[in-house]
């Protein structure tokens, strides 16, 4: 049996840009185009830690929900079993003291726009060449 995977939607928020568009932009400056709104040129938002992760992760999935044209407030169009979620953190959230794993990103998402499909949280690890 063959599984098909469609990625029909991408939702990016990092400090280059606040959605996929803008951090493209901002990283061909060749094509001579400004990011419409970024976090590098001052636009964050004042919440930190485990808010400011939940802030972004709902963001890039209302992103790439609305791109793949399945969200208008609710999902439309879909089986939600059928509407996975992939996010990528890898370090412990704060909120005040309490630590959380990353994990708990993918959770918020999928109860926030109701995603029964598929979840994972992929670890994205780098290291400094000098740390090599």
């Amino acid at each position: 049996m063959t599984t098909k995977v469609i990625v029909s939607g991408m939702g990016l928020v990092c400090p280059l840009g606040e959605n996929a568009a803008s951090s493209w932009n901002a990283l061909c400056p060749e094509q001579k185009k400004q990011p419409s709104t970024s976090f590098a040129l001052g636009k964050r938002s004042d919440k930190s830690g485990l808010l400011r992760a939940e802030e972004m992760a709902r963001s890039a999935t209302a992103e790439a929900l609305m791109q793949a044209g399945l969200w208008d407030g609710g999902l439309v169009g879909i089986d939600p079993e059928r509407v996975g979620c992939t996010v990528s953190a890898s370090k412990p959230l704060f909120q005040g003291d309490a630590p959380y794993p990353p994990d708990i990103l993918n959770s918020e998402v999928c109860r926030r726009f109701g995603l029964k499909g598929e979840n994972r949280n992929i670890i994205a690890a780098w290291r400094r060449p000098s740390e090599v």
